[in-house]
């Protein structure tokens, strides 16, 4: 939804600081990482003996991503082409091979923005690519190990993005996309789902630290939007940014853990817990909704610019319309399309754990 946001919103003038937080949307996929690290981590620990582990989490992850990932490469590499090819698409074509290997990110890094529908998953190519090597790790390191190489990973990875920024020039799109540069945030996810399933940590203690965490970072976070110092091309983002964003969310996430909080039940509700199950297809389609929404209300006649004579109710007019469209759309994917594939998930459930012997 925080993406949505800085791709739907219009940016009326005169209402800057407004504008300041909406173009800052982008830090939701920060947020994902974080609840990626969490999830699979999690997963993958408690499965971790299972006699079937490679098949069933490799088999589960295909059936969830790539049919509604792979059917957006057609949409973009078949049918965008029966209308013409411009230089932008061309280029994309050029580099099908990366975006059908899940290398988005590569593309991007070494050729800027290309076509709206596929710049957006560079996010799920750092997924694919963490997919690739975490299973592994998992698997061979025992909690206390994993602990340690995931506080290595979370103190290393903004000195390697400082010294990629600094030191050799790499560009912001660099620090921001390639996966070695991101890995502080899927860190943070999987300390926080191995140390509360080893019990290393006191969840009483650690969710008042965490509201102090929010408190401290979010007004750091705050003052540096406000000012505007959070662009995703500044050095500040580049070097301790992404850090920061990875600290606070996984903090939010702590305290959305505690049963019966206010966080809990706000972030529980029906509604959101909806728009959560179809949220993959939200962020996959919203950019062909904004192109093809808008295109069907310029032909009516509908400029949402200036529906109204006030342009900040203009651009929430315009973000509730083209976020409906995308919900709906990913409402009929997730019914008619994705449902069918994820039935077959079933089939690949971990081996249920042997049940421990009581004491006569």
């Amino acid at each position: 939804m925080l993406v949505l946001v800085t791709h739907f919103w219009r940016y009326p003038v005169g209402y800057e600081a407004i504008n300041r937080f909406a173009r800052t949307g982008w830090v939701g996929v920060d947020l994902f990482f974080v609840l990626s690290g969490f999830l699979i981590t999690g997963i993958l620990w408690d499965a971790r003996d299972s006699t079937q582990y490679y098949r069933n989490f490799y088999a589960r992850r295909v059936l969830r991503i790539f049919p509604l990932y792979y059917a957006l490469l057609f949409v973009v590499f078949v049918l965008l082409p029966l209308h013409g090819v411009g230089p932008a698409l061309r280029a994309v074509l050029d580099d099908r091979a990366l975006y059908l290997t899940y290398l988005a990110n590569v593309a991007l890094v070494l050729h800027g923005w290309q076509v709206f529908p596929l710049d957006i998953t560079w996010s799920l190519a750092i997924e694919e690519q963490f997919y690739l090597i975490w299973p592994f790790v998992v698997r061979r390191l025992s909690g206390r190990a994993l602990l340690v190489g995931l506080a290595c990973t979370v103190a290393t990875t903004p000195v390697v993005r400082t010294g990629a920024l600094l030191g050799f020039n790499a560009g912001w799109m660099a620090t921001h996309m390639l996966t070695p540069f991101r890995l502080d945030s899927l860190a943070l996810g999987g300390i926080v789902a191995i140390g509360l399933r080893q019990g290393l940590f006191d969840p009483a203690a650690l969710r008042r630290r965490a509201g102090w965490i929010l408190l401290v970072v979010g007004s750091v976070l705050a003052a540096l939007i406000v000012t505007d110092r959070f662009g995703r091309d500044s050095l500040v983002v580049g070097t301790i940014g992404y850090s920061l964003l990875a600290v606070f969310f996984a903090a939010l996430l702590v305290r959305t853990l505690s049963p019966g909080g206010v966080l809990s039940q706000v972030l529980g509700h029906p509604v959101l817990r909806r728009i959560g199950l179809v949220s993959y297809g939200m962020y996959i389609v919203h950019p062909l909704c904004l192109m093809v929404a808008g295109t069907a209300l310029s032909r009516v006649g509908i400029d949402l610019d200036i529906l109204t004579p006030w342009p900040l109710v203009n651009s929430t007019v315009a973000l509730v319309v083209f976020s409906a469209c995308a919900y709906g759309i990913a409402e009929l994917s997730f019914r008619f399309f994705e449902r069918p594939m994820l039935a077959l998930k079933e089939r690949f459930r971990p081996d249920p754990m042997p049940r421990a012997l009581t004491p006569a």
